[in-house]
C-alpha cells in the first residue's frame, strides 16, 4: 500500500513563483542568527522548525528552546486546551461519546464517567463524573443536558452514541461501566532539537487552536524558522 502511494507524494516543482510556506495562510520567518527571537503573526498555529543536531551529537549541549506566546507559556493558555477521541463501545472502535464541550478552562487532566441504570435500548443512563484534577464533578441523565460542577465539562443530549452502539452491536455494558477521555494541551512550553534524517524538516507545533488575530511569539534559543498558520485567506 505505501508503494501504491509514494508516487502521489513526490514533491512537485514550483509553479509560477508559488510559495506554499508563504501564501494567503502560511507564513514562514526565519530568525536572524544569535538574535533574541520574536515573531509577529496572524494565526491560530505556530510551528518551530528546530535545528538539527548531528549523529552522535548526544545530549550535552543541546539548547532546550523555551516558547512563550503572548508573553505566557503555551500550558497557561486555556485555548490550547481540547479534547480527543473519547473511549470507544467494548470491542468496537467506536465512541460512547461523540463530542465533549466545555464552557470554563481546561487543565491536562483525564476524566472518567461512570454509567448506571442504563436502559435496555441504550438510549437512557445515570451518570457520576470525575476528574483527575477536578475531582468529583456532579451526575446526570444522558437524555438532558449535562453541566458539570466545575463547567469544565459539557454534555448535550445528541453528544451520546450509546444507543446507537446498543442497536449495532446487539449487546449492553454492565452498570459502572467507566467511559475515558483526556483534555490534553495543544502546545509545548519548550522543545529540544533532536537528531533526524537528512532532508526532513524537524518542525514542532508549539501552539495549535489560539484565538483568530495577532500573536506574539518569544523563543529562548536559536531556531532555524518559524511558520504560522492562518484558517482564513484574509490577513
Amino acid at each position: 500500500m505505501a508503494e501504491l502511494l509514494k508516487p502521489y507524494l513526490a514533491p512537485l516543482p514550483a509553479k509560477g513563483g508559488y510559495d506554499p510556506y508563504n501564501d494567503g495562510r502560511v507564513r514562514t520567518v526565519t530568525p536572524a542568527a544569535g538574535q533574541p527571537v520574536r515573531v509577529e503573526f496572524t494565526g491560530t498555529r505556530v510551528d518551530v522548525v528546530l535545528q538539527k543536531r548531528g549523529a552522535g551529537s548526544g545530549e550535552r549541549g543541546v539548547e532546550t528552546v523555551s516558547v512563550r506566546i503572548d508573553g505566557q507559556k503555551p500550558s497557561k493558555l486555556p485555548a490550547l486546551y481540547g479534547f480527543p477521541r473519547v473511549s470507544a463501545f467494548p470491542q468496537s472502535g467506536w465512541p460512547i461519546l461523540l463530542k465533549v464541550g466545555s464552557q470554563a478552562p481546561l487543565a491536562a487532566e483525564d476524566w472518567t464517567l461512570r454509567l448506571a441504570n442504563i436502559s435496555a435500548d441504550g438510549k437512557s443512563a445515570r451518570f457520576t463524573l470525575h476528574g483527575s484534577i477536578t475531582g468529583d464533578d456532579g451526575e446526570g441523565v444522558s437524555t438532558n443536558r449535562f453541566v458539570s460542577k466545575s463547567g469544565r465539562i459539557v454534555l448535550e443530549p445528541e453528544d451520546w452514541n450509546l444507543a446507537y452502539c446498543y442497536a449495532v452491536f446487539k449487546r449492553a455494558v454492565p452498570a459502572g461501566y467507566e467511559v475515558k477521555w483526556q483534555a490534553v494541551l495543544h502546545g509545548q512550553d519548550s522543545v529540544i532539537p533532536v537528531t533526524g534524517p537528512a532532508g526532513v524538516e524537524n518542525a514542532v507545533t508549539v501552539a495549535q487552536g489560539l484565538p483568530p488575530g495577532k500573536h506574539v511569539l518569544e523563543l529562548s534559543g536559536p531556531v532555524a524558522a518559524v511558520r504560522s498558520y492562518y484558517p482564513s485567506a484574509e490577513r
